[in-house]
């Protein structure tokens, strides 16, 4: 019994081998080592493609049939020497020893297009795995949890912008890291704005009209006052509304404080609104527009977005 209990707290029940935790204690200990800096292997983390759909189409028997598979097949494309364990739902884990690190991306796409020529059978239809592969080269002395990271952030990179998904980490790669972190960093600044509107500042430009000299209608510009009571970089917050799905609330608080303040310019102009192209298209706020005007009883003819 308690030999059992070893394996079952080792091993992943469903495919049978190791699991997130033995995987990170071996490799861990392996890396240990009073010379650090040391090249020594690479780590893999492996997606499998559409399992979930599998499982919503198939069921989860199947789906568990495509993990199973997916382990038999990569054990069979890595050596005696070099480790594979199942992380968590899609995802495997593989530590390819004494692998140098300028032949990492080639081992990655070699096992991929192996794994990916070999066929099974689910719901009574040839299957054949997708994979998505982000790497990290490894170096003896370092820190589990950086050599993790780093796969993990090119294996999301991989998903969403690689064509050939498989990516290894490399240090253009920290300049996305750093970007990312800005961007949540931002993010935590724009909401705490769309939560505050005493932070939320238009200001409107005038523009002329060069052949008359008079003004013809006013730019709004949008300011945001960070937490320190400065301004931010108005083009990185729109690009980090757009990313994390917020611009449609951006947007909606512009239009709203623009048509509040259409009051206070000359009656002769209108106000220009600048809107972000992915708003261009949403119904919900062609709607709030034509509500707001009907409400405040503005002319649209001085409204240009």
């Amino acid at each position: 019994r308690h030999l059992e209990e070893h394996y079952a707290s080792h091993q992943d029940s469903i495919t049978n081998l190791m699991n997130k935790d033995e995987f990170t204690r071996r490799l861990k200990d392996h890396l240990k080592s009073s010379t650090p800096g040391i090249e020594s292997g690479v780590v893999l983390l492996v997606k499998v493609h559409g399992l979930s759909h599998i499982n919503h189409s198939y069921g989860r028997t199947e789906g568990d049939k495509v993990l199973k598979f997916t382990a038999s097949t990569l054990s069979s494309f890595i050596r005696p020497s070099d480790m594979l364990a199942r992380f968590s739902g899609d995802m495997f884990a593989i530590y390819l020893q004494h692998v140098a690190h300028s032949s990492a991306e080639e081992r990655a796409v070699s096992l991929s297009s192996s794994a990916e020529a070999i066929k099974t059978v689910i719901g009574e239809n040839a299957f054949s795995l997708t994979l998505i592969i982000g790497g990290a080269c490894a170096y003896m002395g370092m820190e589990i949890d950086d050599l993790f990271n780093r796969a993990d952030f090119v294996l999301h990179l991989a998903r969403d912008r690689s064509r050939s998904r498989i990516r290894i980490y490399s240090e253009a790669d920290e300049v996305h890291k750093r970007d990312l972190s800005y961007q949540l960093k931002t993010l935590t600044l724009v909401r705490s704005i769309l939560n505050d509107p005493q932070r939320l500042h238009m200001y409107y430009q005038p523009i002329m009209n060069l052949e008359t000299g008079n003004i013809s209608h006013f730019e709004a510009l949008l300011r945001l006052i960070d937490g320190q009571g400065q301004p931010c970089d108005t083009g990185e917050l729109v690009k980090t509304c757009e990313v994390f799905g917020l611009i449609g609330l951006l947007d909606r608080t512009v239009v709203n404080a623009c048509l509040d303040h259409l009051y206070l310019l000359p009656e002769a102009t209108g106000v220009a609104i600048n809107l972000s192209g992915k708003s261009i298209g949403d119904p919900d706020l062609l709607e709030f527009i034509e509500k707001r005007i009907a409400e405040l009883n503005i002319d649209p003819s001085r409204i240009i977005f």
